[in-house]
Formats: C-alpha cells, sequence, structure tokens
C-alpha cells in the first residue's frame, strides 16, 4: 500500500472503532490483531491485547474509564514495504469519568496493516503524564 492508503486505512479504523459499538468494526481488523498501550498501573486499561474480543474488551475499559476527546492528527509517515503507519497527534480534552478531570496525551502511535486493509497491530506511545494525574 502506499502512503495514502495506508492513512485512509488508519482515519477509517479510527473513526469507525471509535464511533460504533464495538463489534462493527470486526471487517476492518485482521483476527490476530495486536494492540499495545502501557499505562501507569492505577489507570483501569491498558496493557498488550491480542485477538478482536481482546481489543473489545480494551476499548470497552477504555469507554467506561473516560470521555474521550477529539484526536488531532498532526503528521503521518508511511513505510509502505512494511504497511506501517506512524501517527503523530494529540488527544485532547479527554475526561476522566471517576474524578471529572480532564487531560491532553500527546502521542505517536505505530500501525501495521495486511494488504487487505485489515489492522494487524498498533501500538500506543503516549505522553501519560496528564493521564496520570488525571486518575490520581
Amino acid at each position: 500500500m502506499n502512503k495514502d492508503q495506508l492513512v485512509e486505512c488508519f482515519t477509517t479504523f479510527m473513526g469507525t472503532a471509535l464511533s460504533t459499538p464495538a463489534l462493527a468494526f470486526a471487517d476492518l481488523v485482521d483476527t490476530q490483531v495486536v494492540w499495545e498501550n502501557y499505562v501507569p498501573d492505577h489507570i483501569p486499561f491498558g496493557g498488550k491485547y491480542e485477538g478482536i474480543q481482546e481489543l473489545v474488551r480494551y476499548l470497552t475499559e477504555l469507554s467506561m474509564a473516560i470521555k474521550m476527546g477529539p484526536l488531532e492528527y498532526h503528521k503521518f509517515y508511511a513505510e509502505p514495504d512494511t504497511n506501517t503507519v506512524i501517527v503523530v497527534g494529540k488527544e485532547v480534552d479527554s475526561v476522566c469519568l471517576t474524578t471529572g478531570r480532564s487531560y491532553n496525551i500527546p502521542f505517536v502511535w505505530v500501525a501495521q496493516f495486511s494488504e487487505e486493509g485489515r489492522l494487524t497491530y498498533l501500538r500506543e506511545h503516549n505522553d501519560t503524564c496528564e493521564l496520570a494525574a488525571a486518575f490520581d
């Protein structure tokens, strides 16, 4: 895939996964998808999730813990030989549901896709300072 196709796969998946019931995006991910998001221990989501059911569990845990604000995508870098896209952006004005505190998270995410355009891997690299404080 070329850069435009990779960016489209990424934005389509994220838009669908964050706005529709979890199983509605099953055709956009590989059955063996791996999603990694390591956060401080006191946050009730995060870790390594393998397979669609685990991804659904992660997104459910996430939605029960936070009200996610908009995702801003600032820059996309693509490696077409490996169907990888690196996304630089920021999660803005999200809120921890247990404390009511808001936070912003700059991030760099790495996503890989199959030749058919299904998400196979996503690794979130987030600046978790404000996130951790929102959950304290």
